[in-house]
């Protein structure tokens, strides 16, 4: 199994897109990411020529309320990393094991979602974890301000429908399969953070 793993998601040389370079230049202070593998943090070292100091944190670490409260930039991988197969969460039954294992972690993640706007970009909003996460938050504080996620063109409106008011989540759809939208649309979010920057005089 960690054979397999290692072949799936420790690519050696890792890909590099030009979309981590898009999202770099957003510069969001907490990343959040369901996947195993290393290629955010590998292309934002390409991307800055080694200059990106986002620290790595997993469901496990002690210290993501140490760099929330710091300028330091967090990449939190919540399933774990490839670099620690022994601590990825494959499953529901080892997401409850982490859970309960790491509580303010994962209250922290709670938190962060529940103060903070979420974009969720390459994400179908189809992970168990995130949706219970994002429904407590729904139930126990709504607010009129919602999330915001880029995604494929949902099969039925009633589901966008259903989905949004659950997860309190406005969806940005683009059509089924044309993915090439999806690297225009960051580019082009890039370029409109940079304008209201310049706008507010923020560097």
């Amino acid at each position: 199994m960690q054979a397999l793993l290692r072949t799936k998601f420790q690519l050696r040389p890792p890909p590099m897109n030009d979309m981590y370079n898009d999202l770099l230049q957003i510069d969001p202070k907490v990343i959040i990411t369901t996947n195993y593998d290393e290629l955010i943090e590998k292309n934002f070292d390409h991307y800055s020529g080694g200059a990106s100091s986002h620290s790595i944190r997993t469901q496990i670490s002690k210290s993501l309320l140490s760099d929330l409260r710091s300028p330091v930039r967090s990449i939190v991988k919540l399933h774990g990393c490839i670099t620690d197969i022994d601590n990825i969460v494959l499953d529901r039954r080892s997401f409850f094991k982490a859970q309960a294992e790491n509580i303010g972690f994962f209250d922290i993640i709670r938190s962060l979602m529940s103060v903070n706007t979420v974009l969720f970009l390459g994400y179908s909003m189809s992970d168990p974890d995130i949706q219970l996460i994002l429904e407590n938050t729904n139930m126990s504080s709504s607010s009129s301000n919602p999330h915001y996620a880029l995604v494929q063109k949902f099969e039925h409106p009633a589901i966008k429908v259903a989905n949004s008011q659950t997860y309190n989540t406005l969806f940005l759809e683009y059509p089924t399969g044309d993915h090439g939208k999806f690297p225009i649309a960051l580019n082009q979010l890039r370029e409109q953070v940079k304008q209201v920057r310049l706008d507010r005089g923020i560097s």
